[in-house]
């Protein structure tokens, strides 16, 4: 009676721990890679409206603006996020974080060929982290 007991009380605990352990939806983790794919693609987009045109005055706001007015298809994946761009004289910045605007979730530079940071597994906030200077050729 007692093995029987202890060992329930065992089996219990256990599930009980496994249960208390945060693990990601898979929901989540699937939108998140599906995100790190479609970023590239954003960021290429953002890049050809960088060099497509000359007034370096234009914000990047505004060619991600161009480039999801030419292909709406790339902004879909990040409907439910916040995108943010930055322009430097080389490049383009793209940063995407959750909707409230809190915690960054991805961030790639266009001079580079993959995503460069998948920050939703850091939990850090909304903030361009990359250095477009010491990255890009």
């Amino acid at each position: 009676m007692y093995r029987a007991t202890l060992l329930l009380a065992c089996l219990l605990a256990s599930l009980f721990t496994y249960a208390c352990v945060p693990t990601p939806s898979p929901s989540s983790q699937s939108d998140m890679e599906r995100q790190t794919i479609a970023i590239r693609r954003l960021t290429s987009a953002i890049e050809g409206e960088h060099w497509l045109e000359s007034d370096p005055s234009v914000s990047g706001a505004e060619l991600l603006r161009r480039a999801c007015e030419k292909d709406k298809a790339l902004c879909e994946p990040f409907a439910k996020s916040l995108v943010q761009v930055r322009r430097t004289e080389q490049t383009s910045h793209v940063l995407v974080c959750t909707s409230n605007g809190t915690t960054a979730l991805l961030e790639d530079l266009a001079c580079t060929p993959e995503p460069d940071r998948k920050a939703w597994t850091e939990k850090q906030a909304c903030e361009f982290t990359l250095d477009p200077a010491r990255l890009c050729p």
